[in-house]
């Protein structure tokens, strides 16, 4: 579930907007037999008591308003603003976006504003890390993972060490602004880059696995509909090929909301696009 903050300043602010300040709790594990498990505990939400994932028995618990505090530095020296939180299969992962100073347009009216997306799980499945997403204002397409994830990701530390913090901070905000630079340049050339009716198969075949069934057929016709008539799309430019791609994993490639969110931004969605990206710019 996507939850809109309006712009808050702090992290906690975010968290309690979004109804996320509940503690993760821990417990030991008892077999059906009785016997203890050592070797492990589980993970559940104090709030509701919902389990949340089994991990290791030196796994350390980090709660959200410890895992996303550090940002906090980057709100107050740079004006960035937490825009949105997230909360997926009900805590098992949470993550926080915050809106950063820079935009552009890729063409006249098409504007892309710069977001970091800090993400933490519970289940023990990753650890806190941030990556540049950038939106299209058009139609809040999720425009991750465009360019080499090296360059867009940061892994971080669980720290309450006031130095590790403020440097996490900074290099999440450095990585993001330059980043988005490098992002800026390629959209612009994707929107300059027309495309021709071959051009837009190739794209089609190399985005849409053609599995023979009716419902890839009707995959590859959605896309195709999108980058023609697609919010903000006219169907003439590389660029237009590419947020159709985003636009049908974002708002229409499953019809669970969750699971939707899920892959688009951390799944299998969120690895096509960086396919779709770079077959566009490979036109």
């Amino acid at each position: 579930m996507l939850i809109k903050l309006n712009g808050v300043q702090s992290a906690e602010a975010a968290l309690d907007k979004a109804n996320l300040m509940w503690s993760v709790e821990q417990a030991p594990l008892v077999t059906g037999n009785g016997l203890d498990v050592t070797s492990h505990k589980a993970l559940y939400r104090g709030d509701t008591g919902r389990i949340l994932g089994v991990v290791g028995q030196d796994y350390e618990i980090i709660q959200n308003t410890t895992a996303f505090a550090f940002f906090d530095v980057v709100a107050e020296r740079y004006g960035a603003r937490y825009e949105f939180a997230g909360i997926i299969k009900e805590g098992r992962k949470i993550f926080l976006q915050a809106k950063l100073g820079q935009s552009f347009d890729a063409e006249k009216g098409d504007r892309i504003d710069n977001y970091v997306t800090m993400v933490t799980s519970h289940d023990g499945s990753s650890s806190l890390r941030a990556f540049l997403s950038p939106i299209r204002l058009f139609c809040q397409n999720q425009l991750i993972r465009c360019i080499k994830a090296a360059t867009t990701n940061v892994m971080l530390k669980h720290t309450s060490n006031v130095n590790d913090r403020l440097r996490d901070a900074m290099n999440v905000f450095h990585m993001s602004t330059k980043s988005f630079e490098v992002f800026e340049q390629k959209a612009k050339y994707l929107a300059r880059k027309l495309v021709d009716k071959q051009m837009v198969e190739r794209f089609l075949n190399e985005c849409v696995e053609d599995t023979g069934s009716t419902r890839a057929k009707n995959q590859k016709e959605k896309v195709r509909e999108l980058f023609e008539h697609g919010r903000g799309n006219t169907g003439k430019s590389a660029w237009h090929l590419y947020n159709g791609v985003t636009e049908w994993i974002d708002h229409d490639r499953t019809s669970d909301p969750e699971k939707s969110l899920d892959s688009a931004m951390f799944g299998s969605g969120a690895s096509l696009k960086e396919k779709a990206f770079a077959s566009a710019l490979a036109l």
